[in-house]
């Protein structure tokens, strides 16, 4: 019970930091990810792993991600993926660099979107994560549009 309260109130205060800031580090980003998949994987009632890899020559406490960006992909792919398969769940995220951009790869051994929205129950329930997660870039552009026409 200590642990999972200790690791919820790390989440928490990443993400109260996190949310505060347009962009944050990779490396934070690995941290605040780490954390929900733990939190995650305490409350789960069966067991999956997960492994983060970075490819890239450059240094992840360098590079710059949006805020809240990730994790609602990651929450979809453990409570809509592996929670609701029959086998023992495996979540892989990836962060890739190339010269002009960063990808982000998050694969999990699940049932697929398909079949899960196929066992989904009827709801007046609208998910509202993947419509935020898609404003969250033209925002931020926005707001990179508005600051370099002040400068």
């Amino acid at each position: 019970m200590n642990v999972t309260i200790n690791s919820f109130a790390t989440l928490l205060r990443d993400t109260l930091m996190n949310s505060r800031k347009d962009t944050i580090s990779l490396a934070q980003e690995i941290k605040t990810l780490r954390h929900y998949i733990e939190v995650e994987k305490l409350m789960a009632a069966k067991a999956f792993n997960y492994e983060i890899t970075v490819h890239s020559d450059l240094d992840p406490e360098e590079i710059l991600v949006p805020s809240m960006l990730i994790q609602p992909f990651v929450e979809n792919a453990i409570r809509h993926g592996i929670l609701k398969a029959n086998n023992t769940g495996h979540l892989i995220i990836t962060f890739q660099s190339t010269e002009e951009d960063l990808q982000c790869s998050i694969s999990d051994n699940g049932i697929g979107v398909f079949e899960s929205q196929k066992n989904k129950p009827k709801t007046d329930h609208q998910s509202m994560a993947l419509k935020v997660t898609a404003e969250r870039p033209e925002s931020i552009s926005r707001k990179e549009c508005v600051t370099n026409k002040g400068n």
